[in-house]
């Protein structure tokens, strides 16, 4: 067996707790180099002018078990040059993923993340690095990529990186989703002026995915590789013992690799709601933690008038390529699928907002066909200000109609407003419920996980591979169907401390709860679910 040694890995945040058997730490990580060299978007390389690098293998396995993901990431880095080089590797981290374990091989030694507090990790790396020895340091660039830096590559060496992330896996109307990022998010702008990207790996690239549910599903689906996908129901054949299938994709040599990997599956229509808990304590003379996912069986009544739904379309230009293409044959499909008696309008931003549609339009055939005509010729150009494009979506609203906003962007806000301050203040001027759709990885989802909560909706994540369509359409249904207001979460039995979320807010039809937290004790413990429902208050 090959010698472990540690390298230093800075933490983005110390109030994090393991969950299950799982570090679910927030970490950056970072492959160093000395201002030029090679860095990728997930999974992809960038190559300096004066640096050959590539990337020679690459393999990734997804274990989807009910509640949460775990994805084990292995890469190996070729340097083709005849000269030590400092390198990045750099990816984004999907939207509630957790880092758990970073390993490096350099000099045929497998070197262990670990970590320790941002500045002290960032003085042992320099010092190390300084003394000539192998090192490394792993750190998170904001919301954008999670890069690990390495302190050489020797000449005509290779370095394999290994990674360990879990996500939760929440399940909306029925339908779990689970995204692998390839496609280079676009959104780092000082990045994509200094970096090139190379997409290509040179030997295979392998992916495998095995889905344990205990319940029965209907259908399971990875949307534009459907043909290079080997899709397999392995076990679970028994009345009660739930299924499990693998599902594999294998790639020939010099694939490109600039596509996200987004893999569906859909549960039987008669699910019951139901609780799930999942405990971790390493020692049971020590606290634990835990993770509660809740799926409401409410009897959540459609609401029969027609609706009002307003887009606010992002056409700046780092909605450029498959993303503007990728919104307007979204938007298009989903104007296709409203009544008669829907009514829709149309904002676009860049530099500054339109009104594209000027106006409500009737959902009727006629007036489908004809804009969704003028939305596939939209193009992408010019700088951000969402800040206008969401004032002008608030503008000439019916109260006696229910309405729902749809944000599509890629929460690059670059002119104009940006404080979250700003867009909370123009939010609270009006009762209006906002779904955020944002495209693309590296994306802002913070903000705009902020604006949505703000309003009372939510957020979703799109990436180009999705079925966007769909998406959209399931905000629909939400908006169409009353909902949970001011939902709580409670426990009895045992001490309960560190809840995460600490409001719950809405809950909308389809949606699940999870939560996380920590515990004190052993013995059973009371769930309680209490909302409001069309103004009366329920209890689960």
């Amino acid at each position: 067996m090959s010698e472990k040694r540690k390298f230093q890995s800075a933490a983005a945040t110390r109030n994090i707790y393991p969950l299950i058997a799982i570090m679910l730490t927030l970490v950056t990580v970072v492959l160093c180099l000395p201002g030029r060299g090679m860095a990728s978007g997930l999974m992809k390389s960038v190559n300096g002018s004066d640096v050959s690098t590539s990337i020679k293998s690459h393999s990734v396995d997804v274990t989807i078990n009910n509640g949460f993901s775990r994805t084990e990431v292995d890469q190996v880095f070729v340097n083709n040059g005849d000269a030590n080089v400092e390198a990045i590797y750099s990816f984004p981290l999907p939207k509630q993923a957790s880092l758990s374990e970073v390993s490096l091989w350099i000099d045929g030694a497998e070197v262990v993340g670990e970590v320790v507090e941002k500045g002290r990790a960032r003085k042992i790396y320099e010092s190390q690095k300084a003394q000539g020895n192998n090192t490394a340091l792993a750190e998170k660039n904001d919301y954008k990529t999670f890069d690990v830096f390495i302190g050489k590559i020797p000449a005509g060496d290779e370095t394999r990186v290994r990674i360990v992330y879990y996500q939760p896996i929440k399940i909306d109307l029925n339908v779990g989703r689970y995204l692998y990022p390839l496609a280079e998010g676009n959104v780092d702008e000082e990045r994509i002026a200094f970096w090139d990207v190379d997409d290509k790996v040179d030997g295979p690239f392998s992916f495998h995915l095995q889905l344990k549910s205990a319940f029965p599903l209907k259908d399971v689906r990875v949307p534009n590789f459907q043909n290079e996908a080997i899709i397999q129901r392995t076990g679970g054949a028994g009345e009660g013992a739930g299924e499990v299938w693998d599902i594999t994709i294998e790639k020939p040599e010099g694939t490109n690799l600039n596509q996200d990997i987004v893999f569906y599956y859909r549960l039987e229509e008669n699910i019951p709601g139901r609780v799930e808990l999942i405990p971790f304590r390493n020692d049971p003379g020590e606290p634990g933690t835990f993770m509660v996912v809740v799926t409401p069986a409410a009897d959540l009544q459609p609401i029969q008038e027609g609706t009002d739904w307003i887009f606010v379309l992002d056409v700046s230009g780092s909605m450029g390529g498959e993303k503007i293409a990728t919104l307007a044959d979204g938007v298009s499909r989903t104007l296709k699928k409203m009544s008669a008696n829907d009514r829709f309008r149309i904002v676009t931003f860049n530099d500054r907002a339109h009104d594209f549609t000027r106006g409500f339009i009737s959902a009727t055939a006629e007036n489908v066909q004809d804009w969704v005509g003028r939305v596939k010729n939209i193009q992408a150009t010019g700088s951000t200000n969402l800040f206008d494009g969401l004032s002008l979506g608030y503008k000439r609203l019916d109260d006696d109609r229910t309405t729902g906003m749809i944000l599509v962007t890629d929460g690059v806000a670059n002119i104009g407003p940006t404080e979250h301050a700003r867009f909370l203040e123009l939010l609270r001027n009006y009762d209006l419920r906002l779904f955020t759709f944002v495209i693309g990885n590296s994306a802002n989802q913070p903000l705009m996980d902020k604006l949505a909560k703000d309003s009372g909706g939510f957020a979703m994540n799109i990436s180009n591979a999705d079925d966007i369509t769909g998406r959209i359409l399931q905000a629909k249904a939400k908006v169409m169907h009353e909902c949970l207001y001011d939902a709580q979460l409670s426990f009895s039995g045992e001490k309960v401390k560190d809840l995460t979320p600490a409001e719950i807010g809405n809950l909308y039809m389809g949606q699940q709860l999870v939560m996380f937290g920590r515990y004190t004790g052993d013995g059973e413990v009371v769930v309680k679910l209490k909302a409001k429902v069309s103004g009366q208050e329920k209890v689960w």
